[in-house]
């Protein structure tokens, strides 16, 4: 059951991603909420800077989404850029480090350790692409904090759902697409 749900929630990830790449209007989305507003982001990569990209290192993935405001929507002006990595090659692929950073005007808000939940969809590598959704909620401060923060009347508040294809690192052995 859970590889056939697998196999649905990625196609069409998959599918998409020789379109995507080709028109240069990003490689995927980020839906949800900055702050309990609505937000959406369009995840860049390929020629786009900065970009998304993903590169394998001692059986682990380590994942970039690189999404800036969608062009008239409601979204921060900030870039959110979302790292994890998790086991590669795993058909339920737990992550096992993650930190959301999001771009501010006097300086970055971050989120890592005990203050970013983000659970994955789907995950799975095609050519030197690698297709992945999944959901994630943060509690980001000015330049991040230690411990686990419980008030956020300094910080700011996002979680939503993100779905991207991405391209490799470009650093990764030639193997980059786009």
């Amino acid at each position: 059951m859970n590889r056939a749900l697998l196999l649905v929630l990625t196609a069409p990830l998959v599918a998409t991603a020789p379109v995507l790449a080709q028109d240069g209007a990003g490689v995927g989305t980020v839906t949800g909420t900055l702050d309990l507003d609505d937000a959406r982001w369009v995840v860049a990569g390929g020629r786009d800077a900065p970009s998304s990209s993903w590169s394998e290192s001692d059986g682990t993935w380590e994942i970039r989404l690189v999404a800036t405001p969608e062009a008239g929507g409601p979204s921060d002006p900030g870039t959110l850029t979302i790292d994890f990595t998790a086991e590669a090659g795993a058909t339920e692929a737990t992550v096992t480090e993650a930190r959301v950073t999001m771009e501010g005007k006097s300086s970055d808000y971050v989120a890592e350790g005990k203050n970013v939940d983000l659970s994955l969809t789907a995950i799975e590598a095609g050519g030197s692409d690698v297709a992945v959704s999944g959901s994630f909620q943060a509690t980001m401060t000015p330049g991040g904090a230690t411990g686990l923060v419980i008030e956020t009347q300094a910080g700011r508040m996002v979680d939503g759902n993100f779905q991207a294809t991405i391209p490799a690192a470009a650093d990764r052995s030639g193997d980059e697409a786009g």
